[in-house]
């Protein structure tokens, strides 16, 4: 296949599903993850390169050998695999390398990262005091899409495309577009936060002409890196000393509920997960954090303690 061909077959790919409404995220990635292979594939100054297994085999080996994760390079196979496939079924080509290709590679297991209960708290506090501080609107706006995103669980995306025709403030609902562009309904529940969104859209600048909930001091719909952005600085300022991302306050939020003895069953509904089996991890994470409260109390060596100290 001629360097040429293929880039042109990858924008047919994303122009295509420009239109039918894939989302901006999920089309930057599939774009980056087949840029990234046509840079390698091509990078031996060679113009036309057959796709074969040997060629997929030595893209798998070169990743590993740069030091890249498991996870990334499955994800990328994935994604080329996802375009060939689609290229293939519109007749742009005649098979899918990828798909004969035996992808041999292991994942270890890791457990979603949360924060503790008062890194969280130490976070919304920083953020409502600036808000308070500097009154801007992209401060209000990023303290309380923070505060959306702890009571509610949503991605980062899924905050960002929120439109006020999305929101009911006599039932605290909220009309989610997720992943696939699958919709589901969350709630905040939080009578103080249902008060805080309610007085925010009455006090936007009457001039605005977004229709997106949170909004910026130049009328633009707030972003993720912009939240990924500010979250840094408010973890630095709260005295943090790891980095947070806004992901890690669905993990959290995922984790208290869990806790607080909401059905799983319910959990997957909230986070939008499409199987239950993705939701089930955030049980190991409760589990872990069961382990050590047990070894805090540690309550058989306090009794132990106990007797020896009063025969």
């Amino acid at each position: 296949m001629y360097k040429s061909e293929l880039i042109g077959l990858i924008e047919k790919f994303v122009n295509f599903h420009t239109q039918t409404g894939m989302s901006e995220n999920t089309l930057r990635a599939y774009y980056c993850d087949a840029k990234s292979f046509a840079l390698w594939l091509y990078s031996n100054k060679k113009n036309n390169v057959v796709l074969n297994d040997k060629t997929l085999s030595n893209w798998q080996i070169s990743m590993h050998s740069n030091g890249k994760a498991p996870k990334t390079i499955k994800r990328r196979f994935a994604a080329l695999r996802s375009i060939f496939n689609w290229l293939k079924t519109n007749k742009y080509i005649k098979r899918n390398p990828f798909s004969e290709y035996k992808l041999s590679i292991s994942i270890p297991k890791q457990l979603p990262r949360n924060l503790q209960s008062s890194e969280m708290l130490q976070i919304l506090t920083a953020a409502k005091n600036l808000a308070d501080e500097r009154g801007w609107l992209t401060d209000i706006s990023v303290w309380l899409g923070l505060e959306i995103l702890y009571a509610t669980g949503l991605r980062i995306s899924e905050l960002c495309n929120i439109k006020i025709n999305d929101w009911d403030e006599a039932t605290g609902r909220l009309k989610i577009k997720g992943k696939g562009s699958r919709e589901r309904v969350v709630f905040i529940v939080d009578q103080d936060l249902i008060r805080q969104v309610c007085l925010y859209l009455k006090n936007r600048p009457y001039t605005s002409n977004s229709l997106s909930l949170l909004i910026t001091n130049i009328d633009t719909a707030l972003n993720p890196d912009l939240v990924r952005r500010r979250l840094h600085e408010l973890t630095k300022s709260s005295g943090i000393n790891r980095r947070i991302t806004p992901h890690m306050i669905r993990h959290t939020t995922a984790t208290h509920i869990i806790e607080a003895g909401v059905n799983l069953r319910y959990v997957q509904a909230l986070l939008g997960h499409s199987s239950i089996a993705i939701t089930e991890i955030y049980t190991h994470v409760s589990s872990n954090q069961l382990k050590e409260h047990l070894q805090k109390a540690n309550h058989r060596a306090a009794l132990l303690n106990s007797y020896y100290h009063n025969p």
